[in-house]
């Protein structure tokens, strides 16, 4: 598996199931925030340890344009 560095990739990861359990009303809305930095992968309780070991270290995450700024 290569890089993530886009929410549409780390969305593809996740059940789809729109549950709500990790705070967001949507999976692409959480899958966004973990391409921000704002949430963890590891934050959606449907998916293994072992997914979320594998994946983690390949998201990239994305800099706010006021922190690529500084």
């Amino acid at each position: 598996m290569s890089q993530l560095n886009n929410p549409l990739e780390v969305y593809k990861l996740l059940p789809k199931s729109n549950c709500k359990l990790c705070g967001m009303a949507t999976c692409l809305a959480f899958a966004d925030l973990v391409i921000k930095g704002q949430k963890r992968f590891g934050e959606c309780p449907h998916l293994e340890s072992q997914i979320i070991e594998e994946v983690d270290s390949k998201i990239i995450k994305q800099m706010a344009p006021e922190e690529q700024l500084k």
